[in-house]
């Protein structure tokens, strides 16, 4: 293989004023909207397929949208690269959005190298960066890796400025163990602090079925969640139903049948 291809990207990241920013989907400017990230296009070095810039691009924007973000296009007119912190203020300013993410892909054959970086948009100081490499890539795969990356980058970005999340998990009956993530955490009812993202909750008491859920935590977000766990000989809704196959045994039983 000739040389080692690099794909750069970086990513910058205006952030809001600490202690008042809301979480992902949350309100940017007081009108319900969901924070703005203003996105320009991805901008090109190398030998890259013809519709790289395109699927690119693409990519970005959904992992934005992935995290409840609205992305935001640059104004006519304006510039879509800076040299300086001064430059990427003024845009965000411009723009009225929240943050502002750009990236960069250099590329040489089918090795490519993913450099982020993550920048404060009141004084272009960086605040987050990771490199990620891909090689003998096509340009799908890529394609999904940098939407993956741009938002872990923008999640881990906002978690620094809003704290971590906080997980309420209540049982009916009380005292169910708690294991999140394969992990055992003590019994219902529980306060957990976690980090952001998707996590397996599982409900364990003697007597009942187990029960397993899915939840997706934000930054700063405190979260509650009560299982009801269905008892182990009872169809889940259906007490009925295991009584009476309870009452058959025990019939079959006082006749002398065999079971």
């Amino acid at each position: 293989m000739a040389g080692i291809p690099i794909v750069a990207l970086a990513v910058a990241l205006t952030r809001g004023a600490p202690g008042g920013a809301p979480e992902h989907g949350g309100d940017a400017g007081g009108d319900g909207a969901a924070p703005g990230v203003f996105v320009p296009a991805v901008t090109m070095e190398g030998e890259a397929p013809v519709a790289a810039r395109g699927r690119l691009d693409q990519a970005v924007r959904k992992g934005v949208e992935r995290l409840r973000l609205r992305p935001v296009a640059p104004p006519d007119g304006a510039e879509s690269t800076c040299e300086d912190a001064g430059c990427w203020h003024e845009l965000a300013q411009r723009t009225a959005a929240r943050y502002v993410l750009t990236a960069h892909a250099t590329v040489e054959g089918r090795d490519y190298r993913l450099t982020l970086e993550l920048l404060d948009g009141r004084t272009g100081a960086p605040v987050e960066s990771a490199e990620r490499g891909c090689e003998v890539c096509g340009l799908d795969e890529v394609a999904e890796l940098l939407q993956d990356e741009v938002a872990l980058l923008l999640d881990r970005g906002l978690s620094h400025e809003q704290g971590q999340p906080v997980l309420v998990v209540r049982s009916d009956p009380p005292g169910a163990q708690v294991v999140v993530d394969g992990e055992s955490r003590g019994t219902a009812p529980l306060e957990l602090t976690l980090s952001p993202g998707a996590h397996t909750i599982r409900l364990e008491r003697p007597g009942y079925n187990p029960l397993e859920q899915q939840v997706r935590l934000s930054p700063g977000v405190r979260t509650e969640t009560s299982l009801a766990l269905v008892p182990a000989l009872a169809r889940r809704g259906d007490g009925k139903g295991a009584r009476a196959a309870r009452g058959l045994l025990v019939a079959a039983g006082s006749l002398g049948l065999g079971v």
